[in-house]
């Protein structure tokens, strides 16, 4: 991450670069230790970026968070820190010219782990859990290709969690928000990915409700689950979507496909990492 100067931090991922203004010191020394490990390039320049790559957050209380895709006033620091966050995630996921598919994606010796889902269904929570385990964070919001390449980026963005996974997994440390917390994968002990990654391991989701089964199961699924599950998720799809359907097919062909059926995520993290990084 580069700084042009003192009130800019710049931010690189899903392959395009966020240029964030913050008057406020407080706030941006936060954001700037929330997002340093997705690091702009050095080659890119961020300072003219365009109008819709950009994110300013005006004041020093209250804060107006302002871009081409968020506006909001914010009355505390912790609103403004969470508002600050969404609004540079959603620039990026918005404008990023990748094939990107709503998913968290971990590793470790060697092994990639895909976790397609929802918002809610449970992405982060587990891989809070897996990062726990030792597992290297990649990111809990976009697996992310080139369209011609099955080759998946990183974006380590910060985890927000809620106050319920901060407290089931005993995570402290970070900056609050409003209801959750917002952490790096070093505040959990674990690393930050940067490199390519190939998928191995693509996991559905099946999360219980009510009492936590004794034991979690790990099946085998059909790779026609995991595509179904891929596309819908998708956000960038329709931009090309017979390079989708063709690229993503790719990558569930070359990967092994699996459901988990879980309650409680600590649990289930470690059934994860004795099956797949033992």
């Amino acid at each position: 991450m580069s700084d042009h100067a003192d009130e800019y931090v710049d931010i690189g991922g899903l392959g395009r670069c966020v240029h964030l203004q913050v008057d406020d010191p407080m706030l941006r020394a936060d954001l700037r230790y929330l997002w340093a490990d997705c690091s702009a390039r050095p080659d890119w320049s961020c300072r003219d970026v365009e109008p819709d790559l950009a994110v300013h957050v005006h004041g020093l209380g209250p804060w107006h968070v302002e871009s081409a895709a968020h506006d909001e006033t914010c009355g505390d620091r912790e609103s403004a820190v969470g508002a600050a966050c969404a609004a540079v995630n959603v620039t990026l996921a918005t404008q990023t010219p990748l094939l990107a598919v709503h998913a968290a994606v971990v590793a470790k010796r060697g092994v990639t782990v895909v976790i397609p889902g929802e918002s809610g269904a449970g992405k982060t929570t587990l891989t809070v859990a897996l990062l726990q385990q030792g597992w290297a964070y990649a990111t809990d919001e976009a697996y992310a290709v080139d369209w011609d390449s099955d080759v998946a980026r990183a974006y380590p963005r910060p985890l927000g969690i809620s106050d319920w996974t901060a407290e089931t997994l005993a995570v402290t440390g970070g900056v609050p928000g409003i209801e959750e917390r917002f952490v790096r994968a070093g505040d959990l002990g674990a690393q930050a990915v940067t490199e390519l990654l190939t998928v191995g391991h693509i996991v559905l989701l099946d999360r219980t409700s009510g009492a936590y089964p004794a034991k979690p199961s790990l099946t085998s699924a059909h790779r026609a689950d995991a595509l179904e599950m891929m596309l819908r998720e998708s956000f960038t799809h329709y931009r090309r979507p017979e390079q989708a359907l063709l690229r993503l097919s790719d990558v569930v062909r070359a990967a092994d496909v699996w459901r988990l059926r879980y309650g409680d995520p600590a649990i289930a993290a470690r059934f994860i990492d004795d099956a797949f990084a033992s």
